[in-house]
């Protein structure tokens, strides 16, 4: 769904607060809008990258990708090894003595360990499905387990796995305040209202669960406001695109008969993938198809794709094969699986994305004759709910969008517009420019929860309780009541209103 030219310069004048924001679209299977980050934004952007990295993203080799991975994975790996017996710490001053930009971008790395995630639940944001924005514990926990799923990044050249971000859910807040209008359209007290009855919620990441007709998930970019600004670390999810059933099929929220002890979701919402979405923007991801043709998301190792509404669905790319080649050229002439066969039962086990659900016999996220959710229940959302599943294991081949360039369309990315029984990856590219982004633009993310010693970066920041950094264990400062903002680049307002 494209907003009219006209609309969005009404919506603008009234609500000048929300240009600076990406988000996922709700209406149709795929996603209403096209993000445009301004020019200011991708040239502070690329500075970012070259000042922490050494270089832009889209400039890094796959060797020298791989070579972030595996420094990152040896050294979980010797943490997990101590089992806690001696704290292992990596100085970034220490390891940057490096002569080559590949050497650099390895030890600079980062991970970032315990990130705490808020979710606010407006209770009484409620203007077009038939009950009001609710979510359940298990709902909650489902999405911040799959984020944190999403979060690990594989690299397909050596094999290696790497928890790049891991977060828990700190707390649930349900606020009975009545906002009764659409939440694309909170203003700053609101905002400020919400995010302030968490202490210390400099540090922490806020997710406010509410209704909107605009997107399914919003968020803002790094470097749009100060570290303490309240907006700082907001990402907005509609209470409709959190899963109420798990890839099993299993309830994640028992049905009422009143409408109010169940989230309500979309016929194609069955993994909750919108958070990690959303995340990545906050920290620094444009979609995929963010520059069409000419590639231009500034990472290396996703192929260009021509625009959001060429990801109707994955075909193709399902079963996902982590270890698919999409820069292999081959790659595109290879049909799925040999077909639908592939979702047969006993296949399984060979092929998890296929589980069976309450004793089917194919998966749910391929099989049009297992839906999962009754569309004609009168508390549904919205009237985009129908009888329609995905063909994802037909025989079918992936697609390719831009033909002058190579590879196929990265379908499973997460941060492509795609259902969720889609989304399965984030390329260690991504990670990449996550590292510059984050250290550049969301400095009290990066001295609180990065697993490197960087005193010359965070000798001034503040340390929350909920630190898990050595930047804040090894004598920097405590919290304290006033919070300054730390130095940041912060961007001028654009007249891009982003859904």
């Amino acid at each position: 769904m494209k907003v009219p030219s006209f609309l969005l310069i009404s919506l603008l004048i009234l609500h000048p607060s929300f240009s600076h924001m990406s988000a996922r679209g709700v209406f149709t299977n795929h996603d209403c809008g096209n993000p445009i980050p301004s020019e200011e934004h991708i040239v502070q952007s690329q500075k970012n990258e070259i000042s922490v990295l050494g270089t832009p993203g889209s400039a890094m080799s796959r060797k020298e990708l791989s070579g972030i991975v595996s420094n990152l994975a040896k050294r979980q790996k010797l943490r997990k090894q101590s089992n806690g017996s001696k704290e292992v710490v990596y100085d970034v001053f220490a390891m940057s003595n490096s002569t080559t930009i590949g050497q650099l971008s390895a030890t600079v790395a980062y991970t970032l360990k315990g990130l705490p995630v808020v979710y606010h639940i407006l209770e009484n944001n409620h203007n077009g499905a038939s009950s009001n924005p609710s979510a359940t514990a298990a709902q909650l926990d489902f999405m911040t387990n799959m984020t944190n799923r999403l979060y690990t990044i594989y690299d397909k050249t050596t094999k290696t796995s790497v928890e790049w971000a891991t977060f828990v859910t700190s707390q649930v807040l349900v606020h009975t305040e009545s906002i009764n209008y659409d939440c694309h359209y909170l203003s700053y007290y609101d905002f400020q209202n919400i995010v302030t009855k968490v202490s210390e919620w400099q540090f922490k990441l806020h997710v406010i669960i509410c209704e909107s007709n605009q997107w399914s998930g919003i968020a803002s970019f790094p470097n749009f406001y100060p570290a303490t600004d309240v907006r700082h670390n907001i990402v907005r999810v509609d209470w409709r695109a959190i899963a109420s059933r798990d890839e099993m099929g299993n309830y994640l929220a028992v049905p009422g008969a009143d409408g109010q002890t169940i989230s309500r979701t979309r016929w194609w919402r069955t993994r909750s993938t919108v958070l990690a979405h959303e995340l990545g923007h906050l920290f620094g991801l444009y979609h995929t198809f963010q520059g069409g043709c000419s590639g231009g998301d500034g990472v290396a190792d996703t192929p260009a794709e021509s625009s959001s509404s060429t990801t109707d669905g994955c075909p193709g790319l399902l079963p996902y094969d982590k270890d698919r080649n999409l820069f292999d050229m081959n790659t595109k002439f290879l049909f799925n699986f040999s077909g639908a066969d592939t979702c047969v039962k006993g296949r399984e086990s060979i092929y998890p994305v296929c589980p069976t659900a309450n004793g089917g016999t194919t998966c749910p996220a391929c099989c049009p004759n297992c839906p999962l959710y009754d569309t004609t229940n009168p508390f549904d959302s919205v009237d985009e709910d129908q009888l329609v599943a995905p063909q994802c294991c037909i025989n079918d081949a992936p697609a390719d969008s831009c033909t002058s360039q190579s590879g196929i369309d990265p379908r499973n990315n997460v941060m492509a517009y795609i259902p969720d029984f889609c989304s399965y990856e984030l390329t260690p590219g991504q990670m990449a420019r996550m590292i510059a982004q984050v250290k550049a633009g969301k400095i009290y993310i990066y001295c609180n929860y990065a697993d490197v010693l960087d005193s010359s970066t965070c000798a001034q920041v503040p340390c929350s309780s909920t630190a898990t950094s050595p930047n804040c264990k090894m004598g920097s400062s405590s919290y304290p009541s006033s919070v300054t903002p730390s130095p940041t680049v912060v961007l001028k307002a654009t007249s891009h209103l982003f859904y």
